[in-house]
């Protein structure tokens, strides 16, 4: 049977009409996979555009689930909670193999090619964020727990390989086709840069992830997508309509990190 991995992106800006999930065309993908099926959203912002400190809309411990309210195999796969180390990123064979810390490494990784500086673990964005996959429905939600983060979502990739996913599909996947820097992008191939520029936006100072089994399917996906859900929230958000040419920083030509 044909593996698929599936991802999608936030694009936030201040009016937008969109077809909640929009497919689009299918791109090889890196060793483990065989096919990338890229999904986006268009999300409405009412409010003002300026970044939200995540103590006022974001974090909130008291809030996320209790670990024995979601399935056996997922009980038994949550993140080290510890906090960890934000030391200058390591080379590729010194990725962490802790969840939390392994998936600060793939995105310190590339934001320091892009002279963005390194962002810290967010217990109450990741806890946010198993809430939101615990609900096995493959769509973005940033809602939950007063919202106010942007947010990187995928499928079909088990719980060890959620750095690889970070690093390979959504960074050296999407770099290329990144339309320009020092101006707004043209944001017709959103699609298919949108993880990539959430995950080096300069601005971005915090992101905390879940990974979740969902043992009776993943709503919102295909028969033959593996029932993994990964998401990432990130504060303060990314992807801001008018910002890009401020937070998406040209390469400064550090060796490509392959995980």
């Amino acid at each position: 049977m044909k593996s698929i991995l599936v991802l999608g992106a936030s694009l936030l800006a201040s009016t937008a009409i969109a077809n909640p999930i929009q497919r689009r065309d299918d791109v090889t993908a890196t060793e483990w996979t065989q096919e990338v099926v890229y999904e986006t959203v268009t999300v409405t912002i009412e409010s003002d555009l300026s970044s939200p400190t995540p103590e006022s809309t974001t974090e909130s411990a008291s809030s996320s689930p209790s670990p024995t309210s979601d399935t056996q195999a997922d009980q038994q796969n949550q993140p080290q909670q510890s906090s960890p180390s934000q030391s200058s990123p390591p080379p590729a064979s010194s990725i962490s193999s802790d969840y939390a810390q392994g998936l600060l490494d793939a995105h310190n990784n590339h934001r320091a090619n892009h002279s963005a500086p390194p962002l810290t673990w967010s217990n109450e964005l990741a806890d946010t964020a198993r809430q939101i996959a615990q609900s096995c429905v493959y769509a973005h939600n940033m809602n939950t727990n007063g919202g106010g983060y942007g947010q990187n979502i995928g499928a079909g990739a088990p719980r060890d390989q959620a750095p690889k996913m970070i690093s390979g599909n959504m960074y050296n996947d999407e770099i290329g086709y990144y339309p320009g820097y020092g101006s707004e992008p043209n944001m017709d191939d959103f699609h298919h840069w949108g993880h990539f520029s959430q995950i080096v936006w300069k601005g971005t100072e915090k992101v905390g992830c879940e990974t979740v089994y969902c043992p009776g399917g993943l709503a919102n996906t295909g028969s033959n997508v593996s029932p993994w859900f990964m998401v990432c929230n990130y504060s303060p958000a990314g992807n801001m309509a008018g910002q890009y040419a401020a937070n998406v920083q040209q390469p400064i030509g550090m060796a490509t990190v392959n995980i």
